[in-house]
C-alpha cells in the first residue's frame, strides 16, 4: 500500500487521494500519453515492513 503526500506552502502535510493534482508515468502504463506537470520535487522513501499480513487486507 502506498500513500502519497504533499507538503503545502504553509508547511502542513496532506495525504493525496488517487485523483490528486499530478500523476506519475511509469513503465508499462497503459495510458502512456500522460506527462508529469505541476511537480517540483519527488522524494521516494522506504517504509518499515507492515505488521499486517497480506491476508489481513480484504478486497471487495
Amino acid at each position: 500500500m502506498y500513500f502519497t503526500r504533499r507538503i503545502a506552502s504553509d508547511g502542513t502535510v496532506q495525504l493525496l487521494t488517487d485523483e490528486g493534482f499530478a500523476r506519475l508515468v511509469v513503465p508499462g502504463d497503459r495510458a502512456g500519453g500522460r506527462y508529469i506537470s505541476n511537480v517540483r520535487n519527488i522524494v521516494v522513501l522506504s517504509a518499515p515492513p507492515s505488521p499486517l499480513e497480506l491476508k489481513d487486507f480484504r478486497y471487495p
